[in-house]
């Protein structure tokens, strides 16, 4: 069985090996039932994920964060700042224009 609990939390883990790696993931729950239906849906994802391709969603916000984060060694920050007001703003005319 892929639920378990550790000797000291009181939620439930599950286990899922796929495409040869093991993900051990907390299910952030107590009951026995939840932890089942988050493991069969973290199993759905990821197969829709690996062999379907579908990509997982993400917010713009999201987005622009990760993006900040990538540069952050590569360029200066008040350059990086520009850079993002810059995305923001043509993002917004885009978003707003229909």
């Amino acid at each position: 069985m892929s639920i378990y609990k550790r000797k000291n939390s009181k939620f439930y883990y599950c286990e899922i090996s796929f495409n040869g790696k093991v993900l051990i993931r907390s299910t952030k729950t107590t009951k026995k039932s939840l932890a089942l239906r988050f493991e069969s849906q973290l199993r759905e994802t990821l197969y829709r994920q690996h062999v379907l391709g579908d990509r997982p969603t993400i917010k713009l916000s999201t987005a622009i964060l990760e993006y900040s984060s990538s540069k952050l060694g590569s360029v200066n920050k008040q350059n990086l700042d520009a850079q993002i007001r810059v995305l923001k703003t043509q993002l917004c005319r885009v978003v707003t224009v229909k």
